[in-house]
């Protein structure tokens, strides 16, 4: 664990660790297939809209994730971390945590979120004080086959 190293890429070296990036985010879009690509990730980062987090042990990425800030209309400020894949969650997880949380007060956020596809995250990252806050549901939008319905009952 000591020999591991957590650091923000700067956009000028996106494309140089990208190759090891890329299939650590990958394992995560798979999961939401249909939120995000790795392209349009790498796309963000090299805009500077994003920021890319990386853990290695020695020369190896063994972890990635990206984060952004976002201000609502209320002027609610958050750090979203829409992806993060990788392995050997145990030995990095606390300390990106912290990081996280230092670079959510730098960047003047008063909240960080992230989206647990898996409920595997929702138990890892408990103990560290993240909550189930918002459920996200979801469902395909079927076509209205409804024959003998006038509209105006539809929106009811």
């Amino acid at each position: 664990m000591d020999n591991l190293i957590i650091s923000a890429v700067p956009i000028t070296l996106i494309e140089v660790v990208w190759p090891q990036v890329e299939p650590l985010l990958q394992k995560a879009v798979d999961h939401a297939p249909n939120d995000t690509t790795t392209t349009i990730i790498k796309a963000e980062l090299l805009k500077g809209s994003s920021m890319l987090l990386v853990v290695c042990d020695g020369p190896t990425i063994i972890a990635s994730c990206y984060v952004e800030a976002h201000t609502y209309d209320t002027g609610y400020k958050v750090l979203y971390m829409p992806v993060l894949g990788g392995d050997r969650m145990s030995e990095w997880l606390e300390r990106m945590n912290i990081i996280v949380n230092a670079i959510a007060i730098d960047m003047g956020c008063e909240e960080i979120r992230a989206i647990a596809t898996r409920a595997g995250w929702v138990k890892a990252i408990k103990h560290l004080g993240w909550n189930r806050n918002h459920e996200i549901l979801s469902r395909k939008v079927e076509p209205i086959v409804a024959q003998n319905t006038n509209i105006t009952e539809l929106r009811g």
